[in-house]
């Protein structure tokens, strides 16, 4: 016999006054749809209203969440921050001034974590100064590393479209450019992966011992990132070439089906598989 449904049209929960009756979710289990004080709707399910799990639509949480480190004042390389930018929700953006005069907004995650250390200016002035990687050295130096490791990818074994990758910086590091020491040899999507997670121009050796030491779906995630972007149409150059050559992209569904549904570890796991069924199969073509 189905359990009656207690009625909670009209109540407030925290921030939350219960509108009506949404459907039940994949359990079954009864939702509701609720507006809350600051004008947002959401669908909630009954047990999370009354054990008081759920009390905003998330907007308290940010609000909560608004307790971040103050870098009013700090210095990040030729960065000063002036204040926080408000205008912007989600992640926490800095108006910093660079030593060069001008003005720019920066996410807070890569000020700390040194990704951004100028308005722009330091990357133009190390593209002057900074010798060609075409040059006979580099190369030499490329084909070395390559040859030692086997012409093989250290991460996944790929043994096509292979780079030497500088564990400490090529642009931050002119003594170490070409050190037998300071390379290792990586496909170009693993490679790819890399910068992506933890930028150009100021890598470090401890942060590919990090990368190398993330499990495989971890690695993917930063793919899995892009397929999302790719559907609002800035598609990165790999989504671009394997759509191309993949006459039924039903694993790339799968990968955004389960990126938008992911509730757990496992779904993005899942994810990260059919994502790399996708590739090679478009290898394949």
């Amino acid at each position: 016999m189905a359990r009656r449904i207690v009625d909670l049209t009209g109540k407030r929960f925290g921030k939350l006054v219960v509108v009506e009756v949404a459907g039940r979710d994949k359990h079954k289990r009864v939702t509701w749809k609720c507006l809350c004080d600051c004008g947002n709707e959401v669908v909630i399910r009954s047990n999370n209203l009354r054990t008081g799990n759920s009390e905003s639509c998330g907007c308290e949480k940010w609000a909560k969440n608004k307790t971040v480190r103050n870098l009013t004042g700090e210095k990040f390389g030729r960065l000063v921050v002036l204040e926080r930018d408000n205008s912007i929700t989600g992640k926490v953006y800095w108006i910093c001034k660079c030593e060069c005069s001008n003005q720019t907004t920066v996410w807070m995650g890569h000020l700390v974590t040194g990704h951004t250390k100028s308005c722009g200016c330091l990357k133009n002035e190390q593209k002057n100064t900074v010798p060609k990687r075409s040059s006979a050295k580099t190369q030499r130096w490329s084909v070395y590393i390559r040859n030692i490791n086997g012409n093989k990818c250290m991460l996944c074994g790929a043994s096509e479209n292979l780079h030497a990758h500088h564990l400490d910086s090529y642009l931050e590091n002119e003594e170490r450019r070409f050190d037998i020491d300071n390379g290792v040899c990586l496909c170009q999507r693993c490679h790819w992966k890399f910068h992506r997670r933890y930028g150009f121009g100021n890598a470090k050796a401890e942060d590919f011992h990090e990368f190398a030491g993330l499990p495989p779906y971890e690695r993917d995630l930063i793919e899995i990132i892009d397929v999302d972007e790719a559907l609002k149409g800035r598609k990165p150059k790999w989504f671009k070439e394997a759509l191309e050559m993949s006459e039924e992209p039903t694993d790339l569904g799968r990968v955004v089906k389960l990126i938008l549904n992911a509730k757990n570890l496992g779904d993005l796991k899942e994810a990260s598989f059919y994502l790399n069924r996708f590739v090679e199969r478009s290898k394949q073509k």
